[in-house]
Order: C-alpha cells, then structure tokens, then sequence
C-alpha cells in the first residue's frame, strides 16, 4: 500500500466545495471588469486550529491538516515507508518532505497537509460586484466556471460563499426565465446521479442582477470564514 495520503494532496477550494456542485457557463458578473490583484484590504495570513490561509497581491492558498492513519502491520510490510526522527517518509512520493506521526497502540496516525492555491489569470478570474462583494471566478474546463462570491464585512470578516442548487428558483424567478439550467445525461455512481450532485446553469448577470440575486437569497452557502481577530500578519 502508498501511504493513500499520496502525501501531499493538492486539493481542487476554496474544494472550498459544496457537496453540490454549480457550474456557469460564464464568469460573473458579465459586466464587470478583471482585477489584476486582490484588494489589500483582504490580503494577509490568518491562522485558526493549526490550518493557515494566506491571500498575497496575485495567490489564494489554504492549507488545513487531515489526520491519516495505517496499521503497524502494514506500515512494516511496505518497503517505500520509512520512519526518520518524529517523521514519516515515502520514498515512492515525488515529494520529499517528512509528515509528522504519532504512535498509538498498533497503528500510525499521520498529519497530512491538504493545500488549495489559486492564482490570478486567465482561468481564475476576480471581479468586483459591489465595495462590499467580490466575486472570484475558476475554469473547470473549457465552458463551465464555478464562481465563489467573497463578502466584505465591516469587522473585516471575510465570508467565501457559494451557491446551491435550489436557489436556481430564485434565478428563474427573478429573470422570468424557466430555461436556464442544461440538463445533462445522468450517470450512476453510488447511486446518486449527475444531476443530483452537479448543476450547469445557462446564465449571465450583471453586476446589478448579481445584488438582486444575493438580496433574494443567492449564495447561501458559507464555505470559509476568514476571521480579523486570528490575522497573523498583513
């Protein structure tokens, strides 16, 4: 067995990821223009139980830390894991960083480092909707974009949300527009399908659109919470 951490994993985040999945097919909103950098009002590193966030001129990273755990048994049948010191190592990894362990009865309990990054560009896009909100937009492919709505608050919080697939009533609503969802062939895979876990929304709205879309309920999903009062520096 490879140590399933694969030690090091690159998470997909901000995965920040909802357990649904909304996809649009434009980077919102359609109107406004591309910021090169981010704000430095929201640039800085805030530590919060051990994981770190970090938002310089051009970069998003988080890192947090999952806890992973193998048998004594089959930590010493696999010849690739090593222990140095209060380390852990895999020599079949690309990377050669040791993780930390911690030995209890018959097994091994690893911290893993799980790292999102982001940087500005063409396929990560941040553009302002309001003083108060932000949107960061990420190509997942060659159409579909998952678009993150980043809040402002006056204590200088700063919330990431993201939308869920039932407020695509709220969109149809609001546009008088009942076709704005691509229906896609569903497949079964644990038995959920496609369409249960992902969402394609054929729309566009202006910056205009995207206030009345929050006001009415958009967005409501809260997937990080940066907190002031745990800033380590700017």
């Amino acid at each position: 067995m490879k140590l399933y951490l694969t030690l090091g994993i690159v998470a997909a985040i901000l995965s920040l990821a909802s357990c649904v999945s909304i996809y649009f097919n434009n980077p919102q909103p359609t109107d406004a223009r591309n910021i090169k950098n981010f704000p430095r009002k929201i640039r800085g590193t805030w530590i919060e139980d051990g994981d770190t966030t970090t938002i310089r001129k051009r970069t998003f990273r988080k890192v947090e830390w999952a806890v992973e755990s193998i048998s004594k048994a089959e930590f010493d049948t696999t010849q690739s894991l090593v222990v140095k010191g209060d380390k852990i190592f895999d020599l079949e990894s690309d990377s050669v960083q040791g993780y930390y362990y911690e030995l209890r009865e018959d097994s091994f309990f690893v911290k893993i480092p799980q790292i999102t990054r982001y940087e500005l560009g063409e396929g990560v896009l941040f553009r302002r909707v309001s003083k108060r909100y932000f949107t960061l937009s990420i190509n997942t492919d060659s159409i579909w974009w998952n678009v993150y709505l980043i809040e402002i608050l006056p204590d200088e919080s700063i919330l990431v949300k993201y939308p869920i697939k039932s407020e695509l009533s709220i969109l149809e609503t609001m546009l008088e527009n009942e076709e704005l969802e691509i229906k896609i062939t569903p497949y079964e895979e644990d038995k959920l399908t496609t369409s249960e876990f992902q969402k394609f929304w054929n729309v566009g709205l202006t910056s205009k659109q995207m206030l009345e879309y929050i006001s009415r309920g958009g967005f409501s999903d809260s997937i990080l919470v940066i907190n002031p009062t745990n800033k380590f520096k700017k």
